[in-house]
């Protein structure tokens, strides 16, 4: 035998009893675990809770067609899609070498740029209205 072939000395098997939770710790799991499965429900992209409302604004309020609110939906699940991408740049690129800080001074410089750069194009803008709307999907058709 070789060395790889032997197995090395393992710990002996122990039963383990289970822990008895008192009914406090078991609530506040519960609503610990059903806060989050609330809000992983309320924005999930996939037809979770906040699809209700966003459906009625797009059609009713926007009187969007049904393939402009898939082109919608399409373009707002473009980040689901590409999830993975974000994550493996995340672990591999170190902004400024400070992880997380550098991503959130960066991105937020990137953020107050193009709000500065958006007020620049209309200062007077204080409140959307179907006009601002119509220019927004004009602009947005045109990226696309």
């Amino acid at each position: 035998m070789t060395a790889i072939d032997r197995a090395g000395p393992t710990a002996p098997d122990v039963a383990v009893a289970p822990t008895i939770l008192s009914g406090q710790a078991r609530r506040k799991i519960f609503l610990y675990l059903g806060i989050l499965i609330v809000m992983l429900a309320f924005g999930s992209p996939a037809g979770g809770l906040i699809d209700i409302p966003i459906s009625f604004l797009l059609k009713n309020k926007l009187h969007l067609q049904a393939h402009e609110v898939a082109g919608f939906r399409l373009m707002s699940a473009i980040p689901l899609y590409l999830a993975f991408a974000f994550g493996f740049v995340r672990d591999i690129w170190n902004p400024f070498g400070m992880r997380d800080r550098g991503f959130m001074l960066l991105f937020g410089g990137i953020s107050v740029a193009l709000a500065r750069t958006f007020k620049l194009i209309d200062a007077e803008l204080k409140a959307v209205h179907s006009e601002e709307w119509e220019r927004t999907f004009s602009l947005f058709r045109l990226l696309i």
